[in-house]
């Protein structure tokens, strides 16, 4: 049966319903056209058929021929012609279309059959391989600019970071006889601080080609929240501290899930990384889970910079990535957060989030907490 209509237009009423009785048994759906070429070709464009089946000769000379020629610019579809008489010149013309077959009258309505089922065959083959075509074309289309935009965004966020290293270095090399123990001690305070932040640009940057490129694997284990969360705390206490934020755990997160450890920790990181950096001196960062069924929820909420609503939609999207100055006055990437998302979402969960602009954030990371 095909996945579409055929349509008929053949100057010979008994050989179109002898052609329509045949295909109507076979389960194909028949659309028996006048042989006329304008009444045709409104039949052929109104049904999309997926094969046309058509005299050489209609209302006048060659003007099925023409009515093909016509549908080449609109369509492409597979055409059979059946003649009723043996023209040597319609034939030439015809053959010209590169059509599935030309029958001339009397003939095998077998053999007719036969030649509609190959070429009908042959012509979904060819639908089906152009449109997978198509779609890997689109395809490398899309990993062509999001590796264009992965460029831009290497040459203009890494630039910062590294002069700001530069900056300092060059200080520290040709003018550190000039500076207090101080003054050094806070100078390599601050490329420590630079330092981390460019590795982590970095990591972040890596990890998330790797996974556009599919060149990772998931490892799932079972483990406990709240043992990522302590450890991240822990690499973030020197910044918490110098900012004097307050963090509170309304829960301990004794929580057991089953994910990629590494990946989820990542998750986590980036996420707490962005509540310090967006929280102004004296803040608070509140961190908590819940267990929903099989489900666990981490809850990381700031009283911080916030993120203004028509900036939400695009929080996740490449494409759409925005930066916002921190209370550093330093613009993020926006790669942390799009990483985050990916690494959930490989792991079975996702990430949502709340936002008011300068009232602070609450994202929720959803994880499964078993196997199934």
């Amino acid at each position: 049966m095909t996945e579409g209509n055929i349509v008929i237009a053949v100057n010979d009423t008994g050989i179109s319903q002898n052609i329509k009785d045949k295909l109507l048994d076979s389960g194909y759906s028949v659309i028996i056209s006048p042989p006329k070429k304008e009444a045709a070709l409104s039949n052929i464009l109104k049904n999309d058929p997926a094969m046309i089946i058509v005299s050489p000769e209609l209302d006048s000379n060659f003007s099925g021929i023409d009515l093909i020629i016509q549908l080449k610019d609109k369509i492409e579809v597979p055409t059979i012609f059946v003649s009723t008489n043996l023209n040597d010149e319609a034939y030439k013309k015809a053959k010209a279309l590169n059509p599935i077959a030309y029958f001339t009258y009397p003939f095998n309505i077998e053999n007719l059959f036969y030649a509609i089922e190959i070429g009908l065959e042959n012509y979904y083959s060819r639908k089906k391989a152009k449109a997978q075509l198509l779609k890997s074309l689109e395809g490398i289309k899309e990993n062509n600019n999001s590796k264009d935009k992965f460029m831009s965004i290497i040459s203009h966020d890494l630039r910062n970071p590294f002069n700001s290293l530069l900056g300092l270095t060059e200080l520290l090399a040709y003018n550190i006889e000039d500076f207090t123990q101080q003054e050094i001690k806070e100078s390599a305070i601050s490329l420590n601080l630079t330092v981390r932040k460019l590795f982590n640009l970095l990591t972040n940057l890596l990890e998330w080609s790797k996974l556009q490129a599919g060149n990772f694997t998931i490892e799932k284990s079972e483990f406990q929240v709240s043992q990522i969360i302590n450890y991240i705390l822990d690499v973030f206490s020197d910044t918490i501290n110098t900012k004097q934020i307050t963090v509170l755990k309304e829960t301990d997160c004794e929580i057991t899930i089953f994910a990629d450890r590494t990946m989820i920790e990542t998750a986590i990181k980036n996420i707490i990384s962005n509540a310090v950096r967006f929280t102004r001196k004296g803040g608070t960062i509140t961190i908590s889970c819940r267990l929903e069924g099989n489900i666990a929820k981490i809850f990381i909420k700031d009283n911080g910079i916030g993120i203004a609503k028509e900036d939400q939609e695009g929080l996740f999207i490449f494409e759409k990535r925005f930066s916002t100055e921190d209370t550093n006055n330093e613009k993020g990437t926006g790669f942390g957060l799009l990483l985050s998302k990916e690494f959930v979402e490989k792991n079975g969960g996702f990430i949502s989030f709340l936002s008011e602009l300068n009232q602070g954030s609450t994202f929720i990371i959803s994880l499964p907490t078993n196997q199934s």
